[in-house]
């Protein structure tokens, strides 16, 4: 029995109106606490402080200055995670998935990638923490977490435990920001 660490991160929006035509998740995961090395993530920080590089609300690929960018994949390659991602393309959604509306996208991404994820990362015994970043709206909060105990529910053959963290204080979920970033082509 092991305990398994998948953090992930979203990108794109669920609106079907949006010029955003895709949505999807990117995941890293970590098989023990030691490989995420929050350590070295904290030293990084200060040593960017020192240098005049303020990160006041951690790291986030998209706003980061490509000094910031460089050193943090360099340490994330270090550190050796295992990325996944799922995309969905909106514009071709079914339209009895799109009539259901966008916390029913957001539960489908959620259960297509740890669908596949559960069985590549680990045996039935273990423990997956799925580790997403907290949603500031109250309401879409709710929607959302309830969507992933449910897709959790649904896998009920494996053990998963939704956790929400404020993504500028978790080091994972910055690196799963950098993968998914990365990924989608920036």
């Amino acid at each position: 029995m092991a305990d398994i660490y998948v953090f992930a991160d979203e990108t794109g929006d669920l609106s079907y109106q949006s010029e955003n035509r895709f949505f999807g998740f990117g995941t890293a995961t970590f098989f023990s606490p030691e490989e995420i090395n929050f350590p070295e993530a904290f030293k990084l920080r200060c040593r960017l402080e020192a240098r005049g590089l303020p990160n006041i609300a951690g790291f986030h690929a998209s706003v980061d200055s490509n000094k910031t960018r460089t050193e943090v994949f360099s340490l994330v390659s270090a550190q050796k995670p295992r990325f996944d991602f799922t995309f969905l393309d909106k514009q071709e959604a079914q339209s009895q998935v799109a009539e259901k509306g966008e916390t029913y996208l957001y539960k489908l991404a959620w259960y297509l990638h740890f669908k596949q994820l559960a069985n590549q990362v680990g045996a039935e015994v273990d423990t997956i923490y799925a580790i997403s970043a907290s949603i500031k709206t109250k309401a879409k909060a709710n929607s959302m977490q309830f969507a992933l105990i449910d897709v959790a529910a649904q896998l009920n053959h494996r053990k998963i435990v939704p956790v929400w963290w404020n993504s500028n204080t978790s080091w994972g979920l910055q690196i799963a920001d950098y993968g998914l970033w990365q990924h989608s082509g920036n």
